[in-house]
């Protein structure tokens, strides 16, 4: 039987675990923290299943290993209103081509298979229940125009 949510708090599990797995392969390359709004109920709060992971990995990959240096991945988990959580995953690393900032419609496989999937997960599931969400990319560091931040504004009630 295939999980459609699961709890933010075995969601986060499963992240710092996979986070571990890369760690070994990437070593001090990055250092990440994982932040979460202390007003958040993580056993309670229900989200769709390997949701954060994948905007994860992009960053390591993607972000993180091929930049000249050591790197930052920020993930921050706040809630936003009351059904919505609002996730973002920033790193300081190589940063997205510019064709690739704004909206993340514009995913549809190329390199970002993990990426895309998950869009159209989530996309199904909240389609089905008529509830909204978003996923916008950015620069992490406008100023300096380096680096990608991924905020995704998601249900957190259960979706059937």
């Amino acid at each position: 039987m295939r999980l459609k949510s699961i709890s933010l708090d075995d969601e986060l599990d499963l992240l710092r675990e996979y986070l571990q797995f890369e760690e070994m392969r990437f070593g001090e390359k990055a250092k990440v923290n994982i932040l979460v709004d202390p007003n958040i109920d993580t056993f309670e709060t229900q989200i769709p299943v390997m949701l954060i992971q994948p905007f994860v990995e992009n960053a390591i990959w993607h972000g993180v290993l091929p930049y000249q240096g050591n790197a930052r991945i920020d993930i921050k988990i706040a809630q936003t209103q009351r059904s919505y959580l609002t996730v973002s995953v920033s790193d300081t690393g190589m940063g997205v081509p510019e064709h690739m900032l704004g909206d993340a419609s514009h995913f549809k496989g190329d390199k970002n298979h993990g990426i895309a999937i998950t869009l159209q997960r989530l996309s199904l599931l909240c389609t089905r229940a008529s509830i909204p969400f978003y996923v916008y990319y950015s620069r992490a560091d406008q100023e300096n125009n380096t680096g990608t931040c991924v905020e995704m504004h998601i249900p957190v009630e259960q979706i059937d």
